[in-house]
């Protein structure tokens, strides 16, 4: 795999007991190296090995399933927290 980077915000507030936050991982919409699609014929070429072809479902899908980090791209969310007091 190629060197990438991917980075993670959020942003939050406390009202009280109350805590708001919103945030973004994978802000920049970063995706990992996509495995060759080479058929296992050539045996010194290291990306036609049957074990590398099945890392993927043998084409089914478009990322590795051991990729380095997450291939579903940039995600949003908001959270919210209250804190109990006894």
């Amino acid at each position: 795999y190629g060197a990438k980077a991917t980075f993670d915000a959020e942003v939050g507030y406390r009202f009280g007991q109350v805590e708001l936050g919103v945030g973004v991982r994978n802000l920049f919409d970063t995706y990992p190296d996509q495995p060759s699609s080479t058929t296992p014929t050539d045996p010194a070429d290291p990306s036609s090995d049957p074990a590398m072809l099945f890392n993927n479902n043998y084409g089914t899908f478009p990322w590795a399933a051991a990729s380095p980090f997450g291939y579903n791209g940039r995600y949003l969310y908001t959270r919210a927290s209250i804190r109990l007091s006894r």
